[in-house]
């Protein structure tokens, strides 16, 4: 896409894909019904066909409507007015109070008279080369800061050409058809002054004047919030922007130019001619965009970053078959900028920019805090629709690192202040961060995860390559990048969590695993993973950590090393460090202080330094278990009732008794037998607490010199040792099957292996069946018909074989059934024989037992049995007409078991 901003995205389809509306008004629905505005309906096959300065063009846009967004009720596509665009925030609060507080993610526009509470500064007063007068806040300022048509008539193309350069040659976009064309600042002076060459060369556009380090860049300042939150002034490394003595650099021309040493995009001069229009767009990178009209007008079309409209302009820069509003009704808020005033859009908004009258503009881009997570959406946004690395903000992923170094010192910071609680408060985070809260912790590590991504791609894409990835600090790309996600998933979670005050030595961050070594790697520079210490220091020198003398070392009596600490110039951080140190063991010897002072107030520098110099006479040392020979302590001389002070000069055996201490006290007496329970500690008088805190002194230099040696012996082993060659691949295995061997060798060599049984020999593969007709009906089909129409065959085939298993299935199915009642009706059959027969059996037992009994005795009375009729023969199995057995019905089964 163009863009009316500095620069913006790109892509690969038609530049413009703009709408043309019929000749004179269109009839617009409202929200819920307007339609797509389509090309097709106007005669043109996509955006880069419109003539986007015709009559019919402009109704579409609207430039000419009275009320912002259409007339007609509720039939528009833009929002009602100019919707969330914010006007009337007063100038001198527009800070980085205000942006931490209410963020920036919604455009604002500044009235003309708010030019210098803004801090903006247009003044040729610089041009001889002395630096203009800076605006401050609220200050004065000049009268061509205060009457913005005295600036106006001030810059000129022509003027602008003579403080850039007559010869520099810039890109110049023709409005009729988006196309591109070369002009050198001189010709277009030309065009701009001449009316016949516009006649000729119809609307031109020039939005690619970057003017850093040039003569007009003195006559320029941005707002003083912009200069407050920029990457570029505070988180790239300054030795590349900078002289020697912090001046900025000069002006260089031709191939010396230093534009490809950082990112050229903080000052813009946009020339405009009545008629021009910039298509939708989002600035590269995801920036953010100040923008003061010094003389003419402009009209902007904005829309937010929702996810919804981001979706719908990034297919709609691939297939540009529509008007981008009318796909997106209600959600473009049209804007009308005058002369002198400002104009701030947010990171990622959607825009399109018409000029209905010549038009001269400064301003910039920029990359801040405050809205991370978009800035990385539209840099990711960008390489998915393959932008060019020409159309995108140069260095994008080298800023990624040196933002993120930045992060880790001012992490290391708080860390720091953590751990030693030099002062009453933590150190305030810098103006240019968003206040390191969670959300700005959370993007951090997509920042780390896009500066991932780009590694494993520079590796196979060569434009990628050239661009100059990372900074020179970085040695190790994979390992600075996993320790900085460690330091922003621990250590920044947990501050942005807690806040200031959550950060302590004994807080849960420090008691998980790995977040001891976290923060000593975050403490010592010289530990740091992935990092160049040299160049580290080279590319920020604030952060350099001041040398310790020799004498500091240890050498040399207390007073020696003592006076050297002083004269250091963190020794006030020292001291403060070891007398807090102090009143901490003075807190832990009593549950409660006998100052008066609440415990919880340890927190305070100041609480801890008012303890320490309070009265605590009272209070005594605690004595360990068991005395130790030299101990300095209090003992009473041959039970008397004070109290002395001495040293335990030995321990006396008492046969299982009480333990008793030889002690040899300071006015020369001498016990040889007191006991345990006649000792105490000493009292904490000023004396003990002198001799407290340089015990803590020469601590703190020990430490720091194991470092500091611990340090050197590292980089010097690092220096002299040669780096390991890299082995080709396959090395290691044969070194591990060669050591194999020799273990053979060695150590088995009386073993006698016997070889596996070889496994069976596998029966020969027996040959595939023979074709069925079908199959081999279907091969003829498929060879002579070809494989298009096969696969209509092979469907009806595979429905009709479907249709053949379904039937088969179901006539195995009747014929199981069918057996298995014919099987059933014989076992009933068979039943009714049985039973049959036994009642055969048992009527001619009936019959004959009278006549016998009669035979056998005469005198014994028989009783009389009647006769059984006969009983007629059911069939079992019903018969049909030719007296055949016929199959059994569910039925008639029924009724014969009953």
């Amino acid at each position: 896409g163009d863009r009316e901003t500095p620069m913006a995205q790109s892509r690969g389809s038609p530049r413009s894909p703009s709408g043309d509306a019929e000749e004179g008004s269109r009839e617009l629905r409202s929200r819920a019904s307007v339609s797509r505005v389509r090309y097709d309906d106007f005669g043109t096959r996509g955006g880069a066909e419109l003539d986007k300065t015709s009559p019919s063009f402009l109704a579409l846009l609207e430039v000419d409507a009275a009320v912002p967004g259409g007339s007609g009720g509720g039939d528009r596509i833009y929002a009602v007015g100019e919707g969330s665009v914010l006007r009337g925030v007063p100038a001198g609060e527009w800070n980085v109070e205000y942006a931490r507080l209410n963020g920036m993610s919604v455009p604002h526009i500044f009235p003309a008279g708010d030019k210098a509470s803004l801090g903006i500064v247009t003044s040729l007063a610089g041009a001889d080369g002395k630096q203009g007068k800076k605006a401050g806040r609220g200050g004065g300022a000049g009268p061509e800061e205060q009457d913005a048509a005295k600036a106006a008539t001030a810059f000129t193309p022509r003027k602008v050409a003579e403080l850039v350069g007559r010869r520099r040659v810039l890109t110049v976009l023709a409005v009729k058809d988006q196309s591109e064309r070369k002009m050198s600042l001189e010709q277009w002076a030309d065009y701009w002054e001449s009316p016949s060459k516009r006649q000729e060369l119809g609307p031109l556009n020039l939005i690619t004047l970057e003017f850093s380090n040039t003569r007009l860049d003195r006559c320029v300042q941005s707002p003083s919030l912009v200069r407050e939150i920029d990457w570029i002034d505070h988180a790239w490394s300054r030795s590349s922007t900078a002289c020697s003595d912090g001046a900025p650099a000069p002006a260089l021309k031709g191939k010396a130019s230093n534009s490809r040493t950082y990112p050229r995009v903080q000052k813009y001069c946009l020339m405009s001619v009545a008629g021009s229009y910039t298509d939708f767009h989002v600035d590269f990178g995801g920036t953010s965009v100040w923008y003061h009209l010094v003389s003419g007008r402009k009209i902007f079309f904005l829309a937010p970053p929702t996810q919804h409209n981001l979706r719908a302009f990034s297919d709609w820069t691939f297939a540009s078959d529509a008007f981008l509003p009318s796909l997106l009704p209600g959600r473009f808020s049209r804007v009308e900028l005058k002369q002198g005033e400002t104009l701030f859009i947010p990171s990622g908004w959607i825009h399109a920019v018409y000029t209905p009258e010549d038009s001269l503009v400064f301003g910039g881009n920029l990359l801040h805090s405050y809205d991370i997570g978009t800035q990385v959406r539209i840099a990711n946004m960008e390489q998915a629709n393959h932008v060019p690395f020409n159309m995108r903000f140069p260095f994008f992923t080298k800023m990624m690192y040196f933002s993120i170094a930045r992060y880790l010192l001012e992490l290391r910071k708080l860390v720091d202040w953590a751990t030693c609680q030099t002062t009453t408060f933590p150190p305030e985070p810098p103006t240019w961060t968003a206040g390191l809260h969670g959300g700005e912790v959370t993007s951090l590590k997509a920042m780390c995860h896009w500066c991932k991504q780009q590694e494993k791609r520079v590796a196979t894409d060569k434009a990628a390559a050239e661009e100059g990835l990372r900074p020179r600090f970085v040695s190790s790309a994979q390992d600075f990048l996993s320790f900085a996600l460690d330091i922003f998933s621990t250590v920044g979670e947990a501050y942005a969590r807690a806040g200031a005050q959550g950060i302590r030595p004994s807080a849960s961050v420090w008691k998980k695993k790995g977040a001891g070594k976290l923060k000593q790697s975050l403490l010592s520079l010289d530990n740091m993973p992935g990092i160049d210490l040299a160049q580290l220091v080279a590319a920020f020198p604030e952060i350099q950590p001041p040398e310790l003398d020799e004498a500091s070392g240890g050498a040399g009596d207390n007073e020696d090393w003592l006076a050297a600490l002083q004269a250091r110039s963190d020794w006030p951080r020292m001291d403060q460090e070891a007398k807090c140190r102090v009143a901490r063991e003075i807190q832990a010897m009593t549950s409660s202080t006998a100052t008066g002072i609440a415990s919880e107030a340890s927190a305070s520098t100041e609480d801890l330094i008012e303890i320490f110099a309070l009265d605590h006479s009272k209070l005594r040392t605690p004595l360990a278990e068991e005395l130790q020979e030299g101990d300095h302590v209090e003992a009473k001389f041959r039970k008397s009732v004070k109290f002395f002070p001495g040293t335990i000069a030995g321990a006396a055996s008492s046969g299982g008794k009480e333990d008793t201490y030889a002690i040899q006290f300071d006015d020369g007496d001498y016990d040889a037998t007191v006991r345990r329970r006649y000792i105490r500690g000493l009292p904490c008088t000023d004396a003990w607490k002198s001799a407290r805190v340089e015990l803590h002194l020469q601590e703190m230099v020990q430490k720091e010199r194991e470092r500091k040696n611990k340090a050197a012996s590292s980089r010097k082993r690092k220096a002299t040792s040669p780096a390991r060659p890299k082995e080709e691949p396959g090395v290691k295995r044969k070194r591990s099957l060669a050591r194999l061997e020799r273990f053979i060798e060695e150590k088995l060599a009386h073993v006698d292996f016997q070889p596996p049984p070889s496994p069976p020999t596998p029966p020969p593969t027996p040959p595939p069946p023979p074709l069925t007709p079908m199959e081999r009906a279907a091969a003829e089909h498929q060879a002579r018909v070809g494989q298009a129409f096969m696969a209509n065959f092979v469907a009806f085939y595979s429905v009709f074989s479907q249709h053949e298993e379904v039937q088969q299935r179901e006539l195995e199915a009747a014929q199981q059934r069918q057996e298995e009642e014919q099987r059933l009706q014989l076992l009933l059959h068979q039943q009714q024989e049985e039973q049959e027969e036994e009642e055969r059996g048992r009527l001619a037992a009936g019959a004959a037992g009278p006549q016998g009994n009669r035979a056998s005795s005469s005198s014994t009375a028989t009783p009389m049995v009647p006769e059984v009729p006969d009983i007629p023969e059911v069939p079992m199995m019903p018969l049909d007409q030719t007296g055949v057995l016929r199959p059994i019905r569910k039925k008639e089964m029924k009724t014969v078991m009953i």
